[in-house]
């Protein structure tokens, strides 16, 4: 399936959004803008409550006014998966990036689970062989954090893995 974007922004770990930020990137449209919404380190429960009725909610209802489409950050688990899955049309998501390095396992049950949606995958550090298996299995990958990070999450360390 052809991806829907070519540009992908991604959310910030917390803290509130303004969703006017999103007209600032709306002639980025025709060159293919998505947009990950995520709550790190929460489960899929806290991203859904957020997209409907917490900090994500705004920024969710502008990029669907100005067509930008949407992706849920998700764990690399069955449950996250399953849960989603049925849901994606309701929360009006063009699909999930799998976070935290998935397995070829969960991006094979991933896959299965999200057939007709965008499937993507977060990694963290060099490619490998592993990561070459699990690349042919999603739509794209994010590799992060190439540049030293700016924001700080508790419990995690960050390091930069260059270009």
């Amino acid at each position: 399936m052809p991806l829907p974007f070519r540009l992908l922004a991604i959310t910030p770990p917390q803290g509130a959004i303004d969703p006017s930020i999103v007209d600032a990137w709306a002639p980025a449209r025709r060159l293919g803008l998505a947009l990950l919404l995520r709550e790190p380190a929460a489960p899929i429960d806290a991203l859904e409550h957020s997209i409907e009725r917490g900090r994500l909610q705004a920024l969710h209802r502008r990029a669907l006014a100005l067509g930008v489409p949407l992706l849920a950050s998700l764990r690399a688990d069955a449950h996250e998966v399953d849960r989603v899955a049925p849901r994606l049309r309701d929360l009006d998501l063009a699909g999930a990036q799998l976070r935290g390095d998935p397995s070829v396992d969960a991006l094979r049950y991933a896959r299965a689970a999200l057939p007709d949606a965008v499937l993507g995958r977060s990694c963290h550090g060099p490619p490998t062989t592993a990561s070459e298996a699990a690349h042919a299995l999603v739509d794209y990958t994010c590799v992060a954090p190439i540049f030293a990070p700016t924001t700080a999450q508790a419990g995690v360390t960050k390091r930069a893995i260059g270009l």
